[in-house]
């Protein structure tokens, strides 16, 4: 996989300068050219979708830099035109008014391609890798999912919310070259936080949640840092399994509370086992 795949600024400048490169095609056609899919089908709107999901990503990145930075303020007036290239609002359908070409200025890519190229010292991405061995934990991971959700007792909200994420994760793995890794890093960590939330909610099945997540956070340990950093991190996971896991047992062994009397069990005079105490003193004395 490429670098320029794992920056999503740079990924958006690929999709929008391919688009751009059309030429003097329908909007349409130009989409058609770029994402593989008819527009006005779902398989548009999904991969759409992820486009504008890109831009979101940009912009959160460039809300996390400092008010007064550079970098930020320029970019910022740019962001509105890469969102208006991506959501154009002419017609889609005609060539006489509007091209592919047409929806994005030269300028604005080129803003968008440098501001790709600052990613990796303003954010670190020149650490991570989505590398074989990262993507093969992944994959494995999310089968272990699968096959938690078939069988645990989970609420029905929960068990859809989770199994859409699994499917998008691997959706976006296939897409990978097109809208590259940063939304499935994105992604693994959001089915992580659901892994927590089904932990809590079902203590009793930490130790399975746990043996699910494992290849999810080695995945996004692995693509940001190295094996020995991984191996701590899985270690903590299993330690908060284990503590939820002790939660539930302890709940499961806690004693009875002590049963309420009833009147059956109150003894009456005509019980023959009631002893006189006041008859026995007087027969010692």
């Amino acid at each position: 996989m490429s670098d320029e795949s794992r920056n999503p600024a740079l990924a958006l400048h690929d999709i929008l300068n391919r688009l751009w490169n059309t030429g003097g095609v329908k909007v349409q056609d130009g989409w058609h050219a770029v994402l593989s899919a008819q527009v006005g089908t779902l398989d548009f709107a999904q991969r759409h979708g992820e486009v504008v999901g890109l831009l979101n990503l940009v912009g959160e990145r460039l809300r996390g830099l400092p008010d007064n930075n550079r970098t930020r303020i320029r970019c910022e007036e740019y962001v509105p035109q890469w969102h208006s290239a991506i959501v154009f609002r002419g017609l889609w359908n005609s060539a006489a008014n509007s091209t592919a070409q047409s929806v994005i200025s030269v300028p604005a890519l080129h803003q968008l391609e440098s501001l790709g190229e600052q990613f990796d010292s303003l954010f670190g991405y020149e650490d991570t890798e989505l590398s074989e061995v990262a993507v093969t934990d992944l994959r494995s991971s999310l089968q272990e999912w699968r096959n938690l959700l078939d069988s645990a007792d989970l609420p029905r909200g929960m068990t859809n919310q989770i199994r859409g994420e699994i499917d998008h994760i691997e959706w976006l793995l296939a897409n990978v070259d097109l809208f590259g890794s940063a939304p499935v890093v994105n992604r693994s960590r959001q089915l992580v936080g659901s892994g927590v939330m089904a932990m809590a909610t079902r203590p009793s099945l930490a130790t399975r949640i746990n043996a699910a997540l494992a290849g999810v956070v080695a995945f996004l340990t692995l693509t940001n840092s190295g094996v020995e950093q991984a191996n701590g991190i899985l270690e903590g996971v299993q330690e908060m399994a284990t503590h939820v896991q002790s939660i539930a047992d302890g709940e499961r062994s806690e004693p009875a509370e002590p049963r309420q009397l009833g009147p059956a069990d109150i003894p009456t005079q005509s019980d023959g086992e009631i002893i006189d105490v006041e008859a026995e003193d007087e027969a010692a004395s």
